[in-house]
C-alpha cells in the first residue's frame, strides 16, 4: 500500500493540471461540473496525503518517464512534503468545493494547485522548475492577473532550482554553499511575500477569482517556506548552523514587525489581509532558524521544539490564511470598495461573511483557541526553554526574536480590532454597504470546515502533535538527489518540448467563448459595477473617512531625527519592551 502512495498522488496532481488545461479549451463542459470533479481529486490527493503523513511514509522517489535526454523527473513522497501537501490541498479542495457552487472557472485554481503540488514532490531541481512554470503560465495565462507576477514565480522557481542543483555537486566549496544559500532565501522570499514589492496585493482585483486569490496569498508562503526548510539544512557551511541560523531569526524578526506595522497602516481591506497573512512566515523563519541553531549546539528536544512550531504556524497560515482571504474578498465585493473606511455595518447584513474574516484574522493574530495560536504558543515556549538548557546560546538572538515577537503580536490585534470593528460594526457609510449580500449558502459547507478545522485543531493540540510527528523528524533532515535513467529515452524529451512550445501560446491567445459584455470601469475612484437594487451608481455619502479609521503616524527616515519627533516617549517604550523581554528569558 505505501508503494501506490506516491503513484496515486501523482496521479491526481496530474489529473488536477488536465482538467485546468481541459476546462481552457472545452466550453461545452459545464463549469460546476468540472468544478466539482477538480474538487474530487483535490480531496483524494489530500486524503493520500494525509495518509502518507500518518503511517510515517518512509522516503519514496518515483521516477516519471519523462525529462531531458540521460534523465527523469524525479517525484519524492515523505512525511515533511506529505504534510505540507495536506496543508496545500485541503484548503484547496474547501476552494474548488466553492469555485463549484458559484459555478466559478476552475481552471486557474487547479492549475495553480498542481503546479505549487508537483514543486512540493520534487525529487530534483528540474522538477521543482517546472512546478513553477506551471504555477507562472498559468497565472500569465489568467487576463485577470496584470503585473509581474508571473515572471516573479518563475523567477523563484528558477533560483531554487540552481540551489538544489548546487547541493548536488560531488565537490561543494564553502562560497558554493553560501551562493546556494543566498539563492534559496531569495526564491523562498519571492514566495513568503516578506519583501514589499507593490506587486503581491493584485489577488484583490475583482476580476481574480476568490479561489485563486487566496491560493496566492496563503498558500504560496507555505510552499516557500518548505523550500526553504528542505535547502536551508544542506548548506553545509564549514562551521555550524549558527551563520545562517542567525541569519534568518533576523530576517524573520524584521519581516514580523514589519509585515504587523504596514498591516495596522494599510487603508485597503485586501492589502491590509495581505499583510496579516504574511506575518507568519516571518515566525516561520524565526523557527526554522533556532532549530538549526539548536542543531548545531547537539540540543535535539530543543529542535524538535522549534520544529513543531514550524509546522504549528504553517498549518495557522494555510488554514485561517485562507479564511481570512475569502472573507476579504467577499467584503469587498459586498460593500462594493476596498477601502476601509468606506464599510461598516457589514455585520447585520453579512453575518456569514463577518464571521469568515473574523475568525481568519483571530488565527492570524494567535487568539485561542485557534491553530494560530497553538503554533505561536509552541514557538514562545521553545524561545523560553532554549536558554535554560543550559547550552551556549546567542542570548542576543533569543532577544531580538522576543521582543519582535512581542511588537508584531501588539501591532498585528491592533491592526485585527481595526478592521473588524470598522468594516464589520458601526454603521454603513455607504448605500452599497447598507444593501450587502452574504456569502451564498451553497459556499457555506467550504467556510464551515476549514473553521472546524481551524478550531478543533487549536482546541486538540495533541492530535496535531501527534500527526505531525514523523514530519517534524523529517524537517531536519536534508532530501538526497537521486538520479535514474530515463526509460523511454530523447524521443520523450523532444515531445515534451514540442509540447510545452506549443500549449504556452495556445493558453496564452485562447479564451472561453462566453459573453463578457462591454468593458467596465474597475475600481476607479473608489467605485463599482452598481447591482441590480442600485441602477444609478453607488454615491459615497462621505467625503472622507479617515477619521474613523485612526491608524499609525508614517515616520519617514529623514524625518526621524527631526526635533517634532518625541524621542523620550520612543526611548521610554523601547526599554519598556526589553526590560519586559530580559525579565521573560531569564527572570
Amino acid at each position: 500500500m505505501s508503494d501506490l502512495i506516491p503513484i496515486l498522488l501523482a496521479a491526481c496532481i496530474a489529473a488536477l493540471l488536465l482538467l485546468g488545461i481541459v476546462d481552457v479549451f472545452a466550453t461545452a463542459i459545464p463549469r460546476r461540473a468540472l468544478a466539482c470533479a477538480t474538487a474530487c481529486i483535490a480531496g483524494g490527493g489530500m486524503v493520500l496525503a494525509m495518509l502518507a503523513v500518518a503511517i510515517a511514509l518512509p522516503a519514496t522517489t518515483l521516477a516519471v518517464p519523462i525529462g531531458p535526454p540521460g534523465s527523469a523527473l524525479l517525484l519524492r513522497l515523505d512525511a515533511l512534503s506529505g504534510y505540507c501537501l495536506t496543508l496545500l490541498l485541503l484548503p484547496g479542495t474547501a476552494l474548488l468545493t466553492q469555485a463549484a457552487a458559484r459555478a466559478e472557472l476552475p481552471a486557474l485554481p487547479s492549475m495553480l494547485l498542481a503546479g505549487l503540488s508537483w514543486a512540493v514532490l520534487a525529487g530534483d531541481g528540474l522538477t521543482l522548475a517546472l512546478g513553477f512554470c506551471v504555477v507562472g503560465i498559468a497565472l500569465w495565462r489568467s487576463a485577470e492577473v496584470a503585473g509581474p507576477q508571473p515572471v516573479f514565480v518563475i523567477v523563484a522557481g528558477l533560483s531554487l532550482m540552481v540551489a538544489w542543483r548546487l547541493g548536488e555537486l560531488p565537490s561543494a566549496s564553502a562560497w558554493s554553499s553560501v551562493v546556494r544559500l543566498i539563492l534559496a532565501w531569495i526564491g523562498g522570499g519571492l514566495c513568503l511575500r516578506l519583501v514589499p514589492l507593490p506587486w503581491w496585493p493584485a489577488f484583490g482585483r475583482p476580476e481574480l477569482p476568490r479561489s485563486a486569490a487566496a491560493i496566492l496569498a496563503a498558500l504560496l508562503p507555505v510552499v516557500g517556506v518548505y523550500m526553504v526548510v528542505r535547502l536551508a539544512p544542506e548548506a553545509g557551511f564549514p562551521a555550524d548552523a549558527s551563520i545562517w541560523g542567525g541569519a534568518l531569526v533576523l530576517i524573520g524578526s524584521v519581516a514580523c514587525v514589519w509585515c504587523a506595522l504596514t498591516s495596522e497602516q494599510a487603508m485597503a481591506l485586501d492589502e491590509a489581509v495581505a499583510l496579516a497573512v504574511a506575518r507568519p512566515s516571518g515566525m516561520c523563519l524565526i523557527a526554522l532558524g533556532m532549530g538549526g541553531i539548536a542543531d548545531s549546539a547537539d540540543m535535539p528536544s530543543v529542535a524538535i521544539g522549534f520544529r513543531a512550531a514550524l509546522l504549528a504556524l504553517l498549518a495557522g497560515q494555510s488554514i485561517c490564511g485562507t479564511l481570512a482571504v475569502l472573507g476579504a474578498r467577499a467584503a469587498i465585493d459586498s460593500a462594493g470598495s476596498r477601502r476601509i473606511d468606506r464599510m461598516g455595518g457589514l455585520l447585520n447584513q453579512t453575518p456569514v461573511m463577518s464571521a469568515t474574516l473574523a475568525i481568519g484574522l483571530l488565527g492570524l493574530v494567535a487568539i485561542p483557541p485557534t491553530i494560530g495560536f497553538f503554533g505561536a504558543w509552541a514557538l514562545v515556549q521553545a524561545i523560553v526553554v532554549a536558554p535554560r538548557t543550559g547550552a551556549a546560546w546567542p542570548d542576543g538572538l533569543l532577544l531580538v526574536a522576543s521582543v519582535a515577537l512581542a511588537v508584531s503580536a501588539a501591532l498585528a490585534l491592533g491592526g485585527a480590532v481595526r478592521l473588524c470593528a470598522t468594516a464589520l460594526l458601526g454603521r454603513p457609510r455607504t448605500p452599497r454597504g447598507s444593501a450587502a449580500e452574504d456569502i451564498a449558502r451553497g459556499e457555506w459547507p467550504a467556510l464551515a470546515g476549514l473553521a472546524l478545522c481551524a478550531t478543533l485543531l487549536g482546541l486538540f493540540p495533541n492530535a496535531m502533535t501527534w500527526f505531525g510527528s514523523a514530519a517534524t523528524a523529517a524537517s531536519g533532515t536534508a532530501s538526497p538527489a537521486v538520479r535514474i535513467d530515463d526509460p523511454m529515452g530523447f524521443a520523450t524529451s523532444i515531445a515534451l518540448l514540442l509540447v510545452l512550445g506549443l500549449a504556452i501560446p495556445i493558453l496564452r491567445v485562447s479564451r472561453r467563448g462566453e459573453e463578457t459584455g462591454p468593458p467596465t470601469t474597475v475600481w476607479s475612484g473608489g467605485f463599482s459595477p452598481p447591482p441590480a437594487w442600485l441602477p444609478f451608481g453607488d454615491p459615497v455619502t462621505q467625503t472622507g473617512g479617515l477619521g474613523f479609521v485612526p491608524t499609525l503616524p508614517v515616520v519617514s527616515w529623514r524625518t526621524w531625527f527631526s526635533a517634532s519627533i518625541p524621542f523620550r516617549r520612543w526611548l521610554l517604550l523601547g526599554a519598556m519592551v526589553a526590560l519586559l523581554g530580559i525579565a521573560g528569558l531569564f527572570g
